[in-house]
């Protein structure tokens, strides 16, 4: 089921109904997302459930009108030290735009009860007072640093702009619209002191609106509670090893997860309380996850699920998958929307199912590669069929070629133009076509893969489907 907790009607129904055994995570949440209730009701039930695993409570701030991330608080928490020579942790704040949000984040972190920390903000060149505010804040606060991009590089660059800074022992992230709980890196941390063979912690949030009200189940996850990738806590050991996030616009956190697993085993990475939120994240209309072609949901069907699959083809074929941000060469391909500088004009355009089942694979490779030497620039578009998971997937011999030959590769929520449409069309019958595609203009008809024609019925339709990005909702 898939609830956002907006309906405050709805959620009344809910709780009345008794869908939701009292004391469960479901039932907390559906109290916070209940704008009528009470600061102290609304709170009550998470709060009864931090206290299941020794978790400071929480409250509203004092002088705070209403429940928001801005007005959460907790008691003052500090770790009890059982040595002197703590490890030292590094979190890396990447802020863009963030004057709104970025000082409830970094007081969350100031807050944290782990002795030992430094905190480098790196801003992206931001065009409101973000950074004013971090250097004020920065001026008192010796644990905080600003590091300024001179230009917008994404979210990514300028994390690995402040680990290349950091001096922790352990390293982590925070973003610039998230709350965290003052235990949260001190559990995470000490879980790894305890297990000396693991590389990497992760704990788990909730996704939240303005006024604290749950957002989910997500669309990744069938509960409100999630893995939450922004917490990965790593040795120092991990990043000298396989290097710093890849430097795309989306969908990094998790390529580097599994990168760990693919290089240390499955056990280097512990899963820190699983069952208890120790941050929530602010979902705004801004964000790139609520966003058409970089939307959570292409997690199953475009770019972030294109994305993950090529990155799996990396690992696989890699003894030690090393992500080197500064080389001319990407170490694998990437879909389109990945890119901020993706070229939106291309020579020739291939719609045709890439998975291994296709039986006129081969002929496609070929008549791929003769383009590509023909020196015509070239873009991939993945045609699976509805319902159809299977088709979805990508051959390893196609991901070979885009990234020796440098094809480009689309999905839906993009649009471009191509002086030719070759199509390799599974079926005819656009009821067979998938639902969303990218929108895509061509100077001429569409034609087969030797060069013919479609019929003209078929092909007439095919230009419309493209024109209007797949079937109309």
């Amino acid at each position: 089921m898939l609830l956002h907790l907006e309906d405050e009607e709805a959620v009344k129904a809910l709780c009345e109904a008794g869908h939701f055994s009292s004391g469960s995570p479901d039932a907390a949440l559906l109290e916070l997302s209940q704008l009528s209730l009470p600061v102290e009701a609304r709170l009550a039930g998470l709060n009864d459930w931090l206290k299941r695993y020794k978790l400071a409570p929480l409250h509203l701030r004092k002088g705070a009108l209403q429940l928001s991330l801005g007005g959460l608080c907790t008691r003052r928490v500090r770790a009890r030290a059982r040595s002197r020579q703590l490890p030292r942790v590094s979190v890396v704040m990447p802020v863009y735009n963030a004057s709104a949000t970025v000082l409830l984040a970094l007081e969350s972190l100031l807050a944290q009860s782990w002795p030992r920390l430094e905190i480098l903000v790196v801003d992206d060149a931001s065009e409101d007072d973000t950074a004013e505010k971090v250097a004020e804040l920065a001026r008192f606060e010796p644990r905080v640093r600003l590091i300024r991009h001179e230009s917008n590089r994404g979210a990514y660059a300028a994390r690995n702009t402040g680990m290349q800074a950091a001096r922790g022992d352990y390293l982590t992230v925070h973003d610039s619209d998230d709350w965290s709980h003052p235990e949260k890196i001190t559990r995470q941390v000490k879980a790894l002191l305890r297990h000396r063979g693991a590389k990497a912690s992760l704990s788990s949030w909730i996704r939240v609106d303005a006024q604290l009200r749950a957002l989910g189940p997500w669309h990744l996850c069938p509960d409100w509670l999630e893995p939450n990738p922004s917490s990965l806590l790593v040795s120092r050991e991990v990043v000298e090893t396989l290097g710093l996030w890849d430097e795309v616009r989306v969908a990094a956190d998790n390529e580097f997860i599994e990168r760990i697993r693919n290089h240390y085993g499955e056990r280097a990475i512990l899963k820190v309380l699983p069952k208890a939120p120790l941050a929530f994240s602010l979902v705004q209309p801004s964000s790139l996850t609520r966003q058409s072609a970089t939307h959570v949901r292409t997690i199953h069907n475009g770019l972030r699920y294109l994305y993950h699959q090529a990155a799996a083809w990396w690992h696989r074929r890699q003894v030690v998958p090393v992500m080197e941000t500064d080389g001319w060469r990407r170490p694998f391909p990437v879909p389109l929307g990945s890119s901020k500088l993706a070229s939106q004009d291309y020579d020739v355009a291939v719609l045709a199912e890439l998975s291994p089942r296709n039986p006129r694979l081969r002929p496609l490779l070929k008549a791929l590669l003769s383009q590509c030497q023909a020196g015509r620039s070239v873009v991939l578009c993945p045609w699976s069929r509805p319902d159809d998971f299977a088709s979805r997937q990508v051959a390893d011999d196609i991901w070979e070629l885009c990234h020796e030959e440098g094809i480009a590769l689309a999905h839906p929520g993009l649009e471009f133009q191509c002086e030719r449409l070759v199509a390799q069309l599974p079926s005819p019958d656009p009821l067979e076509w998938p639902d969303r595609v990218p929108v895509l203009n061509s100077s001429r008809p569409p034609e087969s893969l030797d060069g013919q024609l479609l019929a003209a019925e078929v092909g007439e339709a095919l230009r419309v489907y493209l024109r209007a990005g797949g079937r109309a909702p």
